[in-house]
């Protein structure tokens, strides 16, 4: 293990602080329990998977508010991973 891997920030507190910077919404990834995260990536997802289920997937780039939910998607797929994963 090298030390740099020990300063290394989460990737959902990553994913949160660039969400914030771009969007100006405040998301604590971390105060979220595994449930809630759980519960909280089915529903980005189905509504990820509604929108790519439309004609509107070919402007998805555009659009504001499909780039947050891409986001929210990975922070809370990180999450469930950091919290899956036994402190060392």
């Amino acid at each position: 293990m090298k030390l740099t891997e020990l300063a290394t920030p989460k990737k959902s507190r990553q994913v949160a602080q660039v969400f914030e910077s771009y969007f100006g919404n405040t998301i604590s990834f971390d105060q979220l329990t595994p449930g809630q995260t759980k519960h909280m990536l089915v529903k980005v997802q189905g509504v990820l998977a509604e929108h790519r289920s439309t004609t509107a997937r070919h402007h998805s780039e555009t659009n504001p508010r499909y780039l947050q939910l891409v986001m929210m998607e990975q922070a809370l797929s990180a999450r469930l991973k950091e919290t899956e994963m036994p402190p060392a």
